[in-house]
């Protein structure tokens, strides 16, 4: 029986739900501590799973964008596109902190009125490319210079979903839900890309992080395997015994 067990372990161990990708963006600001384009590991502390290879968003012009093929968290290409606009981006007040966190934290692509380019003054993050019908969660890491503004966050996915609260100061070792983040569960792609808004004049997002969800199907059929897997270890163990 213990090696039932062992097995079960095993085959629950291959499920993508236990070794999930990830794509995390981050927006850099325009502060001179900030880290160069690339990737780079954050450690992500209370997010859906600790991530590697953090896309920098080029902080020479952080507020207007592209990134044709997004780095997954284990450094392969995810095929998913981003595109992000936004009238201004800024970066947290201090010395940038040591941790992953603070440093994907500290600098932000920021919504402000009074744009000639976006009068609206909101920010606009698009990614394109992902699996057609299929679910995910999306992190937004939010943050800002200013005193608390109210930052609204609107995804236009098949529930229209939107959030409106007061964001917290940028440069975080950890994050707070509602606060310096916010988490958006068992989303659908229109098509196959979503775009996330953001307004609320000072409100900033540092920002996002993409994992996809199983199928219900999908979830059943892997449930299926592992019982087929534990009865036939069982079978096998009556037979030599």
């Amino acid at each position: 029986m213990k090696t039932a067990i062992k097995t079960l372990a095993s085959l629950v161990a291959l499920s993508p739900l236990a070794n999930a990708e990830l794509v995390g963006l981050n927006f850099q600001g325009n502060g001179a501590a900030n880290l160069a384009s690339g990737t780079f590991a954050g450690d992500t502390a209370g997010t859906i799973s600790p991530q590697a290879n953090w896309n920098n968003a080029d902080n020479g012009n952080n507020n207007l964008g592209t990134i044709a093929n997004l780095t997954s968290s284990t450094g392969a290409s995810s095929g998913i596109a981003a595109s992000w606009l936004g009238p201004d981006s800024w970066n947290a007040s201090g010395a940038v902190g040591a941790s992953g966190n603070a440093q994907m934290s500290y600098g932000f692509i920021k919504s402000n009125t009074g744009s000639a380019q976006i009068p609206n003054g909101n920010v606009t993050v698009t990614f394109s490319n992902l699996p057609s019908g299929s679910l995910f969660d999306m992190i937004i890491y939010t943050a800002t210079d200013n005193a608390s503004p109210t930052g609204t966050f609107s995804l236009n996915n098949t529930i229209n979903t939107s959030v409106s609260y007061l964001v917290g100061a940028g440069n975080a070792a950890t994050f707070t839900e509602n606060s310096t983040k916010h988490t958006f569960s068992n989303l659908t792609a229109v098509g196959t890309s979503v775009t996330l808004t953001m307004s609320g004049a000072g409100a900033g997002l540092a920002g996002v992080q993409i994992s996809t969800v199983p199928e219900p199907s999908s979830k059943l059929f892997l449930g299926l395997g592992a019982l087929f897997g534990l009865g036939m270890v069982v079978r096998r163990a009556r037979a030599k015994a």
